[in-house]
């Protein structure tokens, strides 16, 4: 039998990042990207948000993508009494980058993902990330970000406080990100591609 040869390439992201450069002031914004079907896990955000008093005095949740919040949602925001503080956008990639440049924070919640282009996205444009303790955001961020248990509330709501009352920490991870964000562009996934087809011939 032949040995069967795996290599990973690891795919970039095509937002532009000139903005950035405007130095745009950061919001009280938490951002959350994406449809919000069961493995995202979009619940668990609400869940830790609700939980802090911090967080609900000081922030707002914006959900980019997906479809409009649908009447349970709203429902439970408004059982909860934060429906003023969730709000939904969708736009072009100029808006989502507009928002990922004046966000404090981009939250990814996700049990389980393939790849996951907006944490790219997100270090692209400097802003800090906390994500799933998932193998793939472990294998495409590395050290760069802040992780959290997926499947506690709590320990997600520790970690949005203590990344939100820290201006050092914020800084640390932006700068981490736009280290990290360099290993990654489609240019460099069709370089990667192509040597690895050549390899074959």
């Amino acid at each position: 039998k032949t040995k069967k040869k795996i290599t990973v390439t690891h795919l970039g992201h095509n937002l532009i990042n000139n903005k950035f450069l405007e130095k745009k002031k950061r919001k009280k914004i938490i951002l959350y990207v994406g449809n919000r079907s069961n493995y995202k896990n979009f619940k668990i955000l609400i869940q830790a948000y609700e939980k802090s008093k911090y967080l609900k005095k000081n922030y707002k949740i914006i959900a980019f993508g997906g479809p409009k919040f649908s009447k349970s949602e709203m429902q439970i925001f408004k059982d909860k009494k934060i429906d003023a503080n969730i709000l939904h956008k969708h736009g072009d990639k100029e808006f989502l980058f507009d928002l990922y440049t004046t966000s404090e924070l981009f939250v990814y919640t996700s049990l389980e993902e393939g790849f996951g282009i907006p944490i790219l996205e997100a270090m692209s444009a400097g802003c800090p990330i906390l994500c799933s303790n998932i193998d793939v955001f472990n294998e495409i961020a590395e050290k760069s970000v802040l992780y959290f248990n997926p499947k506690s509330k709590q320990d997600l709501k520790i970690k949005l406080e203590k990344i939100l009352k820290s201006s050092m920490i914020k800084n640390n991870l932006r700068n981490k990100g736009l280290k990290q964000v360099k290993k990654y562009s489609w240019k460099n996934c069709a370089i990667q591609t192509a040597s690895v087809y050549r390899e074959k011939i």
